[in-house]
């Protein structure tokens, strides 16, 4: 028999005939096991030995017995000839099947499996990994798998089919590779076999392996990961993707696993304990047992059997000489294939060598080649098709529908015997059968496209309709499939395709693009006739015709369509020769136009035309655009004006030469200065003809096709100095550049830079505060923008506070310009001679008139000049009357308006013939403001080396700001202000000119808006859950005030504005959208801070009403809302934190109203340059999504983390581990010894001296010191498990080495190598040093030197730097033995000994333009390393080289060619020449002699000093060896308290302390808020007297008042009236219930209501009217479980009726057990505050103290407690224990709480104690707090309540004698002007409207 070797291929869809596998069904087989003399069979398997004897088992072992010996003679039982080959009818769900994969895509694989079948694996089938993962998201998986770089083609993945669906012919097979169903049968003992895995998660050594079986996992090292697929295509390993792995070990619950390729091609499957656990991809050893006509039957361990079939042979075999090339009992290597149960289990093996070897399949061929008749050769032929053998050993299966167009007229074996040839082509590749698809047919032979390879873009194809669609039509392209689009159907529109076309029909068509699988064609007569080029790429070059078809028509243009997906765009103006006035109308979609290339777009695309010019036109049209293109970027310009419009200047530009053609221009208005109001001025002065000088060219023009000219100073000074950009590549994040402003946007400002360049600044990011207004910016203004990101649309920020901050930012040009511009513009109506009048002279002026604001003069020898002094610019005792002659000195002048500004101050005159030069330029003095101008500011500094007097023009404002601020609101005569000096350009008269210190801005005030509520009165209208209507009256950092109608304060904080973080150009400050005085439609009430009803006048001040605007709480159906608290917070919880302060190191965010946490910066990011940049990537109000790390309710402490959702980065300790390389900051420096790296909040790493640099300096720690808080970049060595210290190294070849994820382990110091290190300690026998690497080194005494060293210690003190030679190395401890002996030194080398690639150190000599010349250690030669070896960078020219290197530096080079005959050494500095440890360990290095001797001659001018040095080296080295909890750390700042929400009626008052705290501290002046003036009912004119930074409660003082007016039978009134209104709503509740009588009626109201706690109640009382206490308390244990988690409120009222209930119908042991379940469940404060008004009912006094007593015990830090039990003593008359209580509370509370407890204790004594102590109380706090108008306020209240008239006056008189701010004085008038109203005279009345004017005067 002749028999062919089989190669390796494949194809697609060939069904095959054959009989059906027989198999075991429960045969299993293992190594025999024996009992003594007795074998086991096989069925006896250990699985079963533990299993109780019994009869019913033994019955049941009896028939899987009779099965196995049944299944043991597989031919005989089941009587098959035939191996049955599987086909796609016979796959059933279940089926477990040996795959190749075919195809990848982004969410699928297309698997090729056994007999040409192929099946669909869905991305969330790839693994358990993917599948778990996939479910938590919404995704599909794109960002999780990649799958193209986790797989590749040909690789064997193990499949189970999951689904199987059939439509018409086609029968479509669903997969999965999922390992809990692929190893679905497999159990914990699996062992000796391969099992497929997904990687999970990756560890330190390896990764583990997710396997599918339950209570077992895997684990693989790195290094046995050695799969064709990862080696040599050298793809990354990723979670999620599946491996074949072959077990090692099974180390219960972990398998130790291996992806090793030889291994898994060769590990064999010894044993299995269930023929279940028989999986494809098994490689089992088999035996033959008999033959098959068309195939074999073998056995396998022992008993079980499968089939081979004639297809899957390792050899091709003629079927009739199977049973002669397969011997019986012949052991034959096979690997399983597929195994299927129906009514017994089949299993099918392959002998196919790839197969076997699991080895990836790969062809020969490719589909679509045509092979000959001579080539090929029949080798068996039946009624399913034809086998071929093909050259190269392939071989090719020909279908039987595939070998002719018509229809065979005889059988296939009598048309193609065996042996015959035939001409055939491939079809498809089969990779599970290794074969190529064939096929015969001659249609199939000659066609053109057989593939998308095949198929050329732009080609004409004939193309069959296979389908007639409405929107498009599908066709074939020979066998490809494709679609033409219904605007290509044809040339005019098509309304009804299936009138036009029939399927079948054949039409001709262009191609036009490819995308997927499906080609795109056009039926479009004019595209497919067009004879113009195709454009298929961005290369065609400009005034290139073609033919295009019209996408879309657009109202500024069309869009157009060419080949190969590539568009275009035809503006309006170039749609035709005259002007089209609506494009949509007279273009449209699939219209074909010539059109004409203008240009490539910026981006992908064209700028088109419909225009046809001539060449002539063309020519010119070239010539001139040379002509606009021969002007630079920056180049000065002179032009004339041509006309003068709105927009701006149109002017042509003055030639170059004389033929030159005439260039236009366009000068925006903007442009034409930095000043709006100069560029106003400029263009009422041009005139068509005039000349404008000096203007920069900013590029070429867009809408009037001409050169984009400024005048801006600006401009042309950043031009110059490089600070514009002109394209993409030149925008670097974080920098700042110099534009102007082109558009203001709704949402931000569209910023421009050169050449067209644009940036987006959001409105969040262009001012440092909140502004109501969007006019901060005008068109054209110039600004210096950073970047914040870069991209298609590129990010800036335009905030003052980071861009002035830039070392690119000045904008000293702006003030001078200014100056420059402003003379020369205005005109000088009034002729004098100015240099009598020059700024800093002094005249004698005449005062003519005497205002309230200050001094008008005259002065002599002139009417034309009008002087004017400012009230403030005269001493203080100054008292000019008209007629009075005075010194004058001159501050400034407008020579247009004849106006002399003067100071009076004597300080000025007397100083002025001392007036001169300020100080150099860039001096940064302190000056005084002593005029305000609308631009600039007048300052007077003193010259701190002449001690002289100057004046200075200064700019209050930077670009940025100057248009949007006000200097006369900012600034006053008098303030003290910090200037840098500068001279102008030009001369200005005498003027120095200067800027002021740059600051960030502090929030403003508003005028409050009121708004109206419906139903909403007062604030006891006022309930959470309740939806408002609301203005914004004020927008600060943290929260927006808002107006709700009522005298309440009402806030929306910082993260109750959004439910998700805005992104991508949704990004902006959560505030950015509202606006001072905005209406909000809507926002409900989330929070109250007190509900409780007092008697003290400044009690409702503190009540804060907490609203929202977040859509989920809008939406709620619940008051139960998802507000982030303290106690809701738990460790790994995702939050949503807005930023509210940005430092160096920490990002302070708000999670909740109350709740703010800290984002360290090390777990923000591990990348260095982010944390370097921590500030200007991240900015106030930012949102940021981090996850919960530490949580501490108690002590208000919350860390947050951005790194946990990053898996690459270190985001907790224990990722701390060798090998990783971490940022770090600088915590401690240890002189001579290292220093202290913080790695985590509490976690520190050391960094011994040797591991800081590969730097040979003499002390590395140098560049740190005084530099804590600095961040570096440390490689973790090794971590300390005792201390927990990570030893880590800076040095940069290991950070270079691990980065490369290079595992090769460092060089060890070898016997005559060289080391340097560093002396850690000497005594009189050995210095030790510090090496490389925690490696320590010993030398000897006698190995110091070659001399005697009389004192070792101080030649040698701790911290040194040395170099010596290795002597030898222990190989137990690593200690090193180290000689500094110059004599035992290496021997000087020769030339001979220096060879190509080895590593050799020198010193650089020289460095030249075109390298670096580097002298060699130990032999002197000097070799030349080429500056294209310098670096791994490019380094460009020889400051390139300068930066990196300089003579004197020693270096370590890699020879790569020596010239013997010319003595030329070539040598390489690259960095990646070396490995770690190459700068220290080489073949030939040595220290040169200079060294030595510097070393040697430094040693005795440092031995005085030694001995001091050694004891303070020697203490660092101890805090060095410090355990990690005696480290210096960041103390922790302290958190406010959150503000609790009340949740029972009349609770205690802890949350109003904490609000009263919040008061407390705002009560200083510096944090005051300008109010609104309401001074209209004091009839006096308060003017301008209200200062910026006045107290936020004098406002509510003022309400305080209003609300006095309400009687107490008015409040109580208001009480009974809400009380009555509750009741009647519970009423109206259980009326539409209809009212229950019975229990039935009661459960039906609880389903339709179950956490209503009101129903549960009223079921209680039901019970308790029943006296059935008993089914009462089962009502409250139901209520309990049923009423939902969430809603504590409903839980603690059912919490309160069962005390109640058992506190009336109990005993003491029943309320005792409920009071401390209650406890447990519940806040204590809330409980015992019920307890104490439930005992107070009952008049329980001694319970009531009782529960005092524990209460503030247990809350000893709330003021509301401690007062509460205050009142309760008054009351109860015990006023003694009440004083002694204050003493106890003033112990407990903190200092903060201290000044209003007393105060409220003050006011008791008032109300019902002794009114003489209250008095004292009050007298004491006030001679400590005098300014605190809240508690003169409280004084006087109490006084008034006793009526006593004249001790009143007293107190106010005190008032308003102190020195309070102006908004505090004004509050305490009006109210002495309001009791002097209501209690005295009209003389007293008259007296205090008097000192009001007075006052008001004084201040203006």
């Amino acid at each position: 028999m002749e028999s062919f070797p089989r190669g390796s291929s494949t194809t697609e869809s060939f069904p095959r005939g054959g009989g059906q596998p027989a198999a075991s069904k429960t045969g299993s087989s293992s190594s025999t096991q024996q009992s003594g003399n007795k074998r086991t069979r096989p069925w006896e398997e250990k699985s079963f030995s533990s299993m109780k004897r019994s009869r019913k088992m033994e019955e049941h072992m009896k028939s899987l017995r009779e099965k196995a010996e049944q299944a043991s003679s597989a031919s005989d039982a089941f009587g098959f000839k035939k191996a049955k080959i599987l086909k796609s009818k016979n796959i059933i769900v279940g089926t477990q099947l040996l795959g190749v994969i075919k195809e990848i895509n982004e969410l699928y694989m297309i698997i090729s499996l056994p007999y040409n079948m192929v099946g669909r694996v869905q991305i969330t089938e790839a693994s358990d990994v993917v599948h778990a993962k996939l479910l938590k998201v919404k995704n599909k998986g794109k960002a999780f798998l990649p799958l193209e770089e986790a797989y590749s083609i040909g690789q064997f993945v193990r499949t189970v089919v999951t689904n199987v669906t059939t439509v018409g012919k086609a029968t479509k097979i669903e997969l999965s590779m999922r390992e809990s169903l692929v190893n679905a049968h497999l159990n914990e003992n699996v062992t000796n076999t391969t099992i497929q895995g997904a990687i999970k998660s990756e560890e330190d050594h390896g990764y583990v392996v997710s396997v599918g079986i339950e209570g077992l996992s895997g684990f693989v090292k790195r290094e046995d990961i050695k799969s064709p697929i990862h080696n040599g295509y050298k793809k990354p390993i990723l979670l999620g993707q599946v491996f074949q792995f072959s077990i090692k070990a099974n180390n219960k619950p972990v398998l130790s696993l291996c992806a090793n390729f030889d291994q898994q091609s060769k590990a064999e499957t010894k044993s299995v304990s269930d023929i279940r656990q028989i999986q494809p991809g098994m490689l089992v050893n088999a035996r033959v047992d008999s033959a098959l006509d068309n195939g074999i039957i073998v056995r396998f361990l022992q008993n079980i059997t499968g089939t081979v079939d004639f297809y899957h042979f390792n050899k091709l075999v003629k079927k009739e000489d199977i049973v002669n090339t397969f011997k019986k009992k012949q052991h034959v290597l096979c690997r399983v294939i597929f195994s299927i149960e129906e009514e017994i289990i089949r299993i099918g093996l392959s002998l196919l060598p790839q197969t076997v070897q699991f080895a990836p399949v790969e062809f020969k061929s490719t589909v679509g080649q045509i092979f000959q008749e001579q080539d090929t050769k029949v080798l068996s032929a039946d009624g399913s098709g034809i086998l071929v053998q093909l050259p190269n050993s392939q071989t090719g299966f020909v279908h039987a529908s595939k070998i002719s167009d018509t229809p065979l007229e005889k059988s296939i074996e009598s048309l193609h015997p065996v042996g015959s040839k035939v001409s055939c082509r491939i079809l498809s590749l089969n990779y599970a059968d290794q074969i190529y698809n064939l096929t015969m047919k001659t249609s199939d032979m000659i066609a053109q496209h057989l593939t998308l390879a095949d198929v050329k873009i732009g080609s004409i194809v004939t193309a069959t309709i296979d389908k007639v669609n409405p929107k498009f039509l599908a066709v074939k392209v020979d066998m490809l499939a494709g679609v033409c689009p219904k605007i290509h159907m044809a040339e005019s529109k098509v309304t009804d395709p299936e009138s036009w076309f029939k399927i079948g029909q054949k039409i001709r068509c262009r191609v036009l693009a490819i995308t997927g699988k499906t080609i795109v064609v056009s039926h479009k007569k004019s595209l497919i006739q067009s004879e113009h080029p195709i454009i298929t790429d961005h290369e065609a070059k400009e005034g290139t015709v073609t033919h295009s078809y019209i996408i879309r028509a657009e109202p500024n243009g069309c869009v157009v369509g060419f080949y190969n997906g590539i568009t275009g765009f035809v503006p309006q103006d170039e749609l035709a020769a005259h002007h089209v006035a609506n494009v949509q109308k007279t273009f449209r979609s699939g219209q074909v136009m010539l059109t004409r290339i203008i240009r490539k777009q910026r981006k992908d695309g064209y700028y088109a035309s419909f225009v046809m010019r001539t060449e002539s036109i063309i020519q010119e049209e070239a010539n001139l655009r040379a002509a606009y293109e021969s002007y630079s970027l920056g180049e000065k310009v002179n032009a004339t004006v041509v006309a003068v419009k709105n927009e701006g200047v149109e002017v042509t530009i003055q030639k170059r030469k004389a033929d030159d053609p005439e260039l236009k221009g366009f000068v925006l208005i903007g442009h034409l200065s930095d000043y709006p109001l100069h560029c106003q001025l400029l263009k009422a002065k041009l005139h068509p003809g005039d000349e404008l000088k000096n203007l920069t060219v900013m590029r070429m023009g867009k809408s009037y096709q001409g050169l984009l000219l400024s005048k801006k100073p600006s401009i042309a000074y950043a031009l110059k100095r490089g600070l514009i950009p002109s394209s993409q590549s030149e925008l670097e994040v974080g920098k700042s550049y110099f534009g102007f402003v082109s558009k203001l946007l709704p949402f931000g400002v569209l910023v421009k830079f050169a050449n067209g360049l644009k940036a987006l600044s959001y409105k969040t990011a262009q001012t440092d505060k909140f502004s109501k207004s969007n006019n901060n910016f005008y068109v054209d203004q110039g600004v210096f923008a950073q970047v914040l990101e870069t991209g298609a649309n590129n990010l800036v920020s335009l905030r003052p506070s980071v861009n002035y901050a830039s070392p690119s930012y000045n904008d000293e040009k702006r003030i001078s310009s200014f100056f420059e511009e402003h003379d020369n513009l205005l005109e000088r109506k009034v002729k004098v001679d100015w240099s009598n009048y020059a700024p800093g002279t002094v005249v004698e002026g005449t005062i003519v008139m005497v205002e309230e604001v200050g001094y008008i003069l005259s002065f002599e020898g002139t009417d034309k000049l009008t002087g004017f002094a400012n009230i403030k610019q005269a001493d203080p005792d100054f008292e000019g009357a008209e007629g009075d002659v005075v010194k004058c000195f001159i501050l400034d002048n407008d020579k247009g308006k004849g106006i002399v500004d003067v100071s009076l101050c004597s300080r000025l005159v007397e100083g002025a013939e001392t007036t001169s030069a300020p100080a150099p330029t860039g001096s940064f003095l302190e000056a005084t403001v002593e005029l305000v101008q609308t631009h600039y500011l007048i300052v007077s500094v003193v010259n701190p080396a002449t001690k002289k007097l100057a004046l200075v023009s200064v700019s209050p404002f930077g670009y940025n700001d100057f248009y949007y601020k006000k200097s006369h609101s900012e600034f006053n005569i008098g303030d003290r202000v910090f200037a840098s000096i500068f001279y102008g350009e030009k001369d200005l008269g005498g003027r120095y000119l200067g800027t002021l210190q740059r600051e960030t801005e502090a929030g403003t005030k508003h005028k409050i808006i009121k708004v109206k509520n419906a139903n909403v009165s007062s604030v006891s209208d006022i309930t959470v859950g309740l939806v408002l209507k609301a203005v914004v009256t004020d927008i600060k950092a943290l929260v927006m005030d808002v107006d709700i109608g009522c005298k309440v304060k009402a806030q929306i904080h910082l993260t109750e504005v959004f439910d998700d973080i805005p992104t991508g150009k949704n990004k902006k400050h959560p505030f950015s959208q509202f606006t001072v005085g905005q209406e909000i439609p809507s926002c409900r009430v989330i929070a109250i801070s007190d509900r409780k009803a007092g008697s003290a006048a400044g009690r409702k001040k503190n009540i804060v009403v907490q609203v929202s605007v977040r859509p989920s709480i809008l939406q709620s159906r619940t008051t139960k809302f998802k507000v982030h608290t303290w106690e809701s917070l738990q460790k790994g919880q995702v939050v949503n934190a807005w930023i509210q302060e940005v430092t160096a190191t920490t990002i302070w965010a708000y999670v909740g109203p109350k709740v703010r946490g800290q984002l360290f910066a090390l777990d923000v990011s591990d990348n260095l340059n982010v944390l370097k940049s921590l500030r200007e990537r991240y900015h106030k109000g930012d949102g940021l999504k981090c996850m919960v790390t530490e949580v501490d309710a108690k002590k208000h402490a919350l860390s947050l983390s951005l790194k946990a959702f990053d898996k690459k980065a270190c985001s907790s300790p224990s990722g701390i581990v060798a090998g990783r390389v971490l940022p770090g900051i600088v915590a401690r420096v240890h002189l001579n010894h290292g220093m202290n790296i913080q790695l985590f909040q509490h976690v520190f790493g050391r960094v011994h001296i040797a591991d800081i640099t590969d730097r040979s300096v003499k002390d590395p720690i140098a560049d740190f010191i005084n530099k804590e808080g600095t961040f570096v970049e440390v490689y973790v060595i090794n971590v300390d498990k005792e201390t927990g210290f990570a030893n880590l190294s800076m040095r940069e070849s290991v950070l270079e080495k691990a980065k490369k994820q290079d595992k090769t382990p460092a060089p060890v110091p070898t016997p005559g190598s060289i080391v340097s290190g560093f002396v850690r300690n000497t005594d009189a026998k050995t210095c030790w040093i510090s090496l490389p690497n925690l490696s320590v080194g010993r030398i000897f005494v006698r190995n110091l030197a070659d001399t005697y060293i009389k004192n070792p210690a101080k030649k040698f003190p701790v911290g040194k730097r040395v170099t010596g030679t290795v002597l030898s190395v222990d190989p137990e401890t690593n200690l090193v033995d180290v000689t500094l002996k110059r004599s035992e030194r290496g021997t000087k080398l020769s030339f001979d000994d220096i060879k190509p690639d080895v590593k050799v150190t020198g010193v650089v000599k020289s460095v030249k333009d075109f390298g670096i010349f580097v002298t060699l250690n130990r032999c002197g030669f000097v070799g030349l390393c080429h500056i294209s070896e310098a670096d791994d960078l490019p380094v460009k020219g020889k400051a390139g080289l300068d930066a990196l290197y300089e003579p004197g530096d020693r270096v370590t080079a890699k020879v790569l060619r020596v010239n013997a005959a010319k003595k030329q050494i070539s040598l390489s500095l690259k960095p990646s020449h070396f490995a770690e440890g190459d700068a220290l360990v080489n073949a030939i290095s040595d220290e040169s002699e200079e060294e030595e001797v510097r070393e040697e001659n430094s040693d005795s001018d440092e031995e005085e000093d030694s001995s001091l040095s050694m004891e303070e080296d020697s203490d660092d080295e101890e805090d060095l060896d410090m355990d990690s909890d005696e480290e210096e750390e960041t103390p922790k700042k302290k958190k406010k308290k959150s503000l609790k929400i009340q949740v029972v009626e009349d609770s205690d008052e802890d949350s109003e302390d904490e609000e009263e705290d919040d008061e407390e501290e705002e009560d200083s002046e510096e944090g005051m808020a300008l109010i609104k003036d309401s001074s209209k009912s004091s009839k006096i004119n308060w003017g301008e007297v209200s200062d910026e930074g006045e107290d936020s409660d004098v406002e509510s003082m003022e309400e305080d008042e209003r609300d006095d007016k309400k009687t107490k039978k008015s409040k109580a009134q208001e009480k009974a009236n809400k009380r009555k209104e509750i009741e009647e709503g519970e009423k109206e509740m259980m009326v539409e219930a209809e009212t229950p009588t019975t229990t039935d009626d009661y459960e039906k109201l609880i389903l339709g209501s179950p956490n209503s706690s009101y129903v549960w109640i009223q079921y209680m009382a039901y019970w308790i009217t029943k006296m059935d206490i008993t089914k009462a308390r089962d009502v409250v244990k139901r209520a309990l479980q049923r009423i939902d988690s969430n809603l504590d409120q409903e839980k603690l009222n059912i919490w309160v009726a069962y005390i109640n209930m058992e506190y009336n119908y109990g005993d003491k042991e029943t309320l005792a057990e409920v009071i401390r379940n209650a406890l447990l469940y519940n806040d204590s404060k809330q409980i015992y505050g019920q307890l104490i008004k439930m005992y107070s009912r009952a008049n329980d006094n001694a319970n009531v103290e009782e529960m005092y007593k524990i209460l503030t015990t247990k809350h000893k830090q709330s003021k509301g407690a401690w007062v509460q039990y205050g009142i309760w003593l008054f009351r109860q008359n015990k006023e003694k224990a009440a004083r002694d209580l204050l003493k106890k509370a003033l112990i407990s509370l903190p200092q903060r709480k201290h000044v209003e407890t007393i105060s409220k204790f003050a006011q008791l004594e008032y109300q019902f104690g002794k009114p003489e102590i209250g008095r004292t109380v009050f007298e004491d706090l006030l001679g400590t707090y005098a300014k605190r108008i809240d508690l003169w306020c409280i004084y006087i209240d109490q006084e008034t309540k006793l009526g006593n008239d004249d001790k009143i006056r007293e107190l106010y008189e005190r008032a308003v004698s102190l020195a309070l701010s102006s908004k505090k004085m004004k509050f305490m008038l009006k109210r002495y002007l309001k009791f002097e109203q209501d209690h005295g005279d009209d003389e007293k009345v008259e007296r205090i409207k008097e000192k009001a004017m007075a006052y008001v005067m004084s201040k203006q």
